[in-house]
């Protein structure tokens, strides 16, 4: 090497001209340029390290507040039609009560509830209760049990049929169903409960199976298009006023093994002109035949022995009854004050059976 400012020869390593006294510029070799930029850079990586780790842990907070979000939507997306509350039961089963606004509703035979799927197998209380935007509903053949007022107060709601595997109808559950016209209970219902079809004006004809063992009270009371019931021979009992006002009502079958007709059963059925108790009878109760204005005659069995306060006051025009000779004698019977108050003046009480005044 030699010296910018003198031009003489430099030793070296030297740092400054040993002529001139200048001092030297130092040319760097491209390997050890190199060398120092890497140097340089690993400074720098080192400097950076840590604003990185800052970073990274200010994200991934945010990265889990995202993925707890998606997450509730999720859940959200699949517990069910937001349309339907679901009351979930432990073996996998649930009922439903309906919170929209169709006309036409189907029920699912299954729905979800979180990330769990459940079979609908109840009508749960008041499901559809005073909806009256409902005229037609279907129901899966899964549901077993129809649940308290159910569709009470669905006033429109015409088209419905009862799938066969119900075996339980609550009370009230079609109460004030004005627009429903027929209904058939499948067999396996034992009990059809207290104002179950109450006011369900529309009605003409409901089909009752051979597994009905009681009729509650105030069943079919107000159903003033009812036109005619068979009773079937699995029925024990009709509980006080089940029929009462029903004036269409003209034809009623009451099967063998019918034991106890309730106070008010049959009051007010003014189209009822003849009926035939069964022999299987043993209590009449108080008004239970009151008001039934066209019945012209009936034959008490021997098998009744309470006849009830007014039991067919008021049929003004009953002429013939026959009536158990204990009746007369008054032994091993109860009957009541007034039970042929304001019978027709023809009237004519032959104590015998049917024979002897026919």
């Amino acid at each position: 090497m030699f010296c910018e400012k003198c031009g003489k020869p430099l030793n070296d390593g030297a740092k400054f001209c040993a002529s001139c006294g200048a001092a030297v510029n130092v040319i760097v070799e491209p390997k050890q340029a190199d060398e120092n930029v890497e140097s340089k850079m690993a400074i720098e990586n080192k400097k950076e390290q840590p604003k990185k780790e800052k970073k990274k842990r200010k994200i991934i907070p945010v990265l889990l507040v995202l993925l707890l979000v998606v997450l509730v939507f999720v859940y959200f997306r699949m517990s069910g039609n937001s349309e339907w509350e679901v009351s979930a039961h432990d073996d996998g089963t649930c009922g439903v009560v309906y919170k929209g606004n169709d006309s036409k509703v189907v029920i699912p035979a299954k729905i979800r509830k979180g990330i769990k799927t459940y079979e609908v197998t109840e009508v749960s209380d008041y499901a559809f209760a005073k909806n009256t935007l409902l005229n037609s509903v279907e129901i899966p053949d899964c549901v077993t049990c129809i649940g308290e007022g159910a569709f009470s107060g669905c006033a429109n709601l015409k088209d419905m049929k009862i799938p066969s595997g119900v075996n339980d109808i609550d009370s009230l559950a079609f109460k004030g169903c004005a627009s429903l016209t027929s209904v058939a209970i499948p067999d396996g219902v034992e009990t059809i409960y207290a104002q179950t079809f109450m006011d369900c004006t529309s009605l003409e004809s409901v089909d009752l199976p051979d597994s009905i063992v009681e009729i509650f009270p105030n069943a079919f009371c107000g159903c003033v298009n009812l036109k005619e019931i068979t009773i079937p021979g699995s029925t024990e009992a009709i509980r006080y006023s089940a029929f009462e006002g029903c004036s269409k009502l003209a034809e009623v079958t009451l099967s063998e093994g019918l034991q106890v007709i309730n106070e008010n059963v049959f009051n007010g059925c003014e189209s009822l002109a003849a009926i035939d108790l069964p022999k299987t009878l043993t209590s009449i109760g108080d008004r239970a035949f009151a008001n039934c204005k066209s019945l012209s005659s009936i034959e008490i069995p021997e098998s009744v022995t309470v006849l009830g306060d007014e039991a067919f006051a008021n049929c003004e025009n009953l002429k013939f009854v026959a009536v158990p000779p204990a009746y007369r004698d008054g032994i091993g019977v109860i009957c009541g004050k007034d039970v042929f108050k304001s019978c027709s003046p023809e009237l004519q009480l032959v104590f015998g059976t049917r024979m002897t005044w026919d």
